[in-house]
C-alpha cells in the first residue's frame, strides 16, 4: 500500500470515533469545523481548513458535513487530494460544476461518497444471520443511535447512512417514507418511518447526542431476530453525581474499517459495493433532506416524497 496521509475532517460530539481512527491509521491532521474545543487526541488538531489543505493530504475524509463544505472539496480537489465523504454531498448548480471542473483531467483523483454502516464487520455480521434459514424473512428494523448533535445537516447524514443499511438487510425497495423530528437549539433528534415494498418495516431514530459506537439495531424476522447493542461493546465507570464515563472497544466503530478499504481500493486491492461515486448521488437523498427541514418547521409527521 503507498503512504497515504489523511487529513481528517469531525467534530467534538465525534471525538470517540476520531480516537478510534487516529489510533489506527496514518492521520496527518484533524479538522475541526465547528467552533468547540476538541479534547485531545493524539494527533495535529486544526480549525482552518486553508492550514488543511496546506499539508498537501493524500486524502481528505469528511466525517460531518459543514458550512463551505462544497468549496473545501473543490479547493481539495484543485489541490491534488482523493476525497471521501461519509454522505451526500450538494451537487446543485455552482456547486457540481465547479466540482467536476476540479477533477476533469484526473481521472486518478476520485470523489468517493461511502456509507461506514454498510462497510463495517457488523454489518457484514447482521447479513449473515439474517441469511440463515432459521430467521426467516425480515418484517421488522429498528435502530436509535446519536448524530443530531450537530445540527440538520449532521442529523441528515446519519439517517441516510441508516435508512441505506436497513434498505439493505430488509431486502427489498421502499413504498412510504415519513419523518418527524424536533430541535432543542442546535441539536435536534429524528425518526424515519419506512415501510418497504415486501410490508416489512422500520423505524430509524437519530438522537442529539452520541451513542456509542453506533446505532443498537434490532431485526426481526418471522423465525428469529437479530440484535446488536452497542453499549455491550463499552467498559463503563460509574462515579457519584456524574454521567457514567464509556470507553469503547476502538474495534467496535464502522468509520476506520470504512476508511481502511477506502485505501485499499484506491491501491486497487479491493472493490467495495459500500463506495459509489459522490458525483451520481441518490436523488432521494435531498429529497430527504427536503422532508427533514419541513418536519422541522411544521413540527408535524411529514411524508418525504420518492423518486420516480
Amino acid at each position: 500500500m503507498r503512504d497515504h496521509s489523511i487529513l481528517l475532517v469531525g467534530t467534538p460530539s465525534q471525538f470517540t470515533i476520531l480516537e478510534a481512527i487516529t489510533a489506527t491509521l496514518p492521520i496527518a491532521a484533524v479538522l475541526n469545523p465547528s467552533r468547540r474545543r476538541m479534547p485531545p487526541l493524539k494527533t495535529l488538531v486544526i480549525a482552518s481548513s486553508e492550514e488543511g489543505l496546506a499539508l498537501k493530504p493524500g486524502v481528505v475524509c469528511l466525517l460531518t458535513p459543514f458550512p463551505r463544505m462544497a468549496q473545501f472539496i473543490i479547493e481539495a480537489a484543485m489541490g491534488g487530494s482523493h476525497i471521501l465523504t461519509a454522505g451526500p454531498v450538494d451537487l446543485s448548480g455552482r456547486n457540481r460544476q465547479a466540482i467536476e471542473e476540479a477533477l476533469e483531467g484526473a481521472p486518478e483523483r476520485r470523489l468517493t461518497q461511502a456509507n461506514g454502516l454498510l462497510a463495517s464487520r457488523l454489518h457484514q455480521s447482521l447479513r449473515v444471520q439474517r441469511d440463515r434459514a432459521e430467521f426467516g424473512r425480515p418484517v421488522y428494523m429498528r435502530t436509535v443511535g446519536g448524530g443530531g448533535a450537530e445540527g440538520l445537516t449532521a442529523a441528515w447524514w446519519r439517517l441516510w447512512q441508516t435508512l441505506e443499511q436497513a434498505l439493505d438487510l430488509l431486502g427489498s425497495r421502499i413504498s412510504k417514507l415519513t419523518v418527524v423530528a424536533n430541535r432543542a437549539g442546535r441539536k435536534l433528534n429524528a425518526t424515519l418511518s419506512v415501510t418497504v415494498e415486501s410490508q416489512a418495516s422500520a423505524l430509524l431514530s437519530v438522537l442529539p447526542f452520541d451513542v456509542g459506537s453506533g446505532p443498537d439495531i434490532l431485526l426481526l424476522g418471522t423465525g428469529g431476530t437479530v440484535s446488536s447493542q452497542t453499549h455491550f461493546n463499552a467498559v463503563p465507570m460509574f462515579s457519584a453525581g456524574k454521567t457514567p464515563n464509556l470507553l469503547f472497544d476502538c474495534s467496535a466503530y464502522a468509520e476506520p474499517e470504512m476508511i481502511a478499504g477506502y485505501l485499499r481500493q484506491l491501491d486497487g486491492i479491493s472493490q467495495l459495493p459500500a463506495f459509489t461515486s459522490a458525483l451520481d448521488p441518490s436523488p432521494l437523498s435531498s429529497h430527504l433532506l427536503r422532508g427533514l427541514r419541513t418536519a422541522l418547521r411544521t413540527k408535524r409527521i411529514t411524508e418525504i416524497q420518492l423518486p420516480k
